[in-house]
């Protein structure tokens, strides 16, 4: 509600173009209800809105951020003990996502991006374990053990989440959709590798 009441607003004060932040779950909303329900009707409005002619818009579908990574593995990377289904999916820098709408709003050409959603993933599909590994990898751990659980094994999760990853992990590598959007749009596509250069330091703390 505080979303579509933000986007009337910008219908009435003008605005002639709006770059929604939603998310990937907009796929497949039956796999998480609480967390599809906060984007859909967003997007359902902002087609309404469209189809009617009072504004253009454009919607990024965020994926699985990494900054997810710091509470669902960081307590076990601190202990050297990761225990987590092994599910496989690109996930993304959040901030990737402000450099795609940046590209968008500041490229003279928006117009064109008018009715358009593009699914904002990381550049590479990773497992769990791969990610775990590489995050170890950067806080200087060599001695992490990763466990695979099936997800309805992992009781650690708030139940809305876990049925997100019995979803994730039922749907293999198609679940969370896998695009070249980002580096199609901004020319930039930052890699876990890179997110870490800068972000390390969570996983410590």
């Amino acid at each position: 509600e505080l979303t579509a009441n933000m986007i009337r607003a910008a219908v009435r004060a003008g605005v002639k173009h709006i770059v929604y932040v939603g998310s990937w779950t907009v796929h497949c909303p039956e796999a998480s209800p609480e967390i599809a329900s906060r984007f859909v009707p967003s997007e359902e409005l902002l087609k309404t809105l469209g189809d009617a002619g009072q504004v253009g818009w454009t919607s990024l579908r965020s994926g699985f951020f990494f900054g997810n990574f710091v509470n669902i593995l960081g307590p076990g990377l601190k202990i050297g003990d990761v225990k987590f289904p092994n599910c496989e999916f690109a996930a993304c820098d959040p901030g990737d996502m402000g450099r795609v709408a940046a590209a968008l709003v500041t490229g003279g050409e928006l117009e064109k991006h008018h009715e358009m959603c593009y699914d904002i993933s990381g550049p590479e599909i990773m497992t769990i374990e791969q990610v775990t590994s590489k995050i170890a990898t950067a806080i200087g751990k060599d001695d992490v053990k990763f466990e695979h659980l099936r997800p309805e094994e992992a009781t650690f999760l708030p139940p809305f989440l876990r049925t997100l990853f019995v979803y994730m992990y039922s749907k293999g590598r198609d679940a969370v959709p896998f695009s070249d959007a980002t580096k199609r749009l901004c020319g930039e596509h930052t890699s876990l590798d890179v997110w870490l250069e800068n972000n390390k330091s969570k996983f410590i703390a």
